[in-house]
């Protein structure tokens, strides 16, 4: 056998041993639950930034406010409202038209990204289980909001989000992804 036939099934040969230790392996779930747990991270720590850097812009948390008030904090959602107001698509509360995040298209999947509708118009961001995301920011000033998994602790945070995580349930506080832990 001459030299290029044998590097060609030396290679031929490497090719099947992989194949067989990747059909070998089992699968394993904790793999694809750490990348949505990442993705959705990611995701949470960008609406936080959108949200700050609104602030700084416009120098209020102005349209958040609508939301409802709870010990001196402001609670909400990453519906359609939020997500219009931080992509300037809504003029009355970002004059200035400015997009202060970017953020994938969900998809049909309707996961990890902004719900469009049909005509196109923004929906809510959604996390890596279809869930939006809690925001709570600091409605009083003094620098700090209520920890919602442990209402007895502040934390020195005037913004944080949080998802509801794989159990799609924001109560049970284990799997939640947060943006202060």
């Amino acid at each position: 056998m001459n030299m290029k036939n044998w590097a060609f099934w030396r290679v031929v040969l490497c090719g099947f041993i992989a194949v067989f230790v990747q059909l070998s392996l089992p699968y394993s779930p904790s793999v694809q639950d750490t990348g949505k747990r990442r993705q959705t991270e990611s995701a949470a720590q960008g609406l936080r930034n959108s949200i700050k850097q609104f602030s700084l812009e416009y120098h209020t948390f102005g349209p958040f406010a609508q939301g409802a008030e709870q010990s001196g904090d402001l609670w909400l959602s990453s519906d359609s409202d939020l997500m219009a107001i931080l992509l300037g698509q809504n003029n009355a509360a970002n004059p200035r038209k400015i997009a202060f995040g970017e953020w994938r298209d969900a998809g049909q999947r309707q996961t990890n990204g902004i719900i469009y509708s049909n005509s196109g118009t923004v929906g809510p961001l959604v996390d890596s289980w279809g869930m939006p995301f809690h925001i709570q920011m600091d409605g009083d000033g003094n620098g700090q909001v209520v920890d919602p998994s442990d209402p007895q602790r502040q934390l020195e945070k005037s913004i944080i989000v949080y998802s509801a995580g794989p159990d799609r349930n924001f109560a049970t506080w284990p799997d939640n992804v947060t943006t202060w832990k």
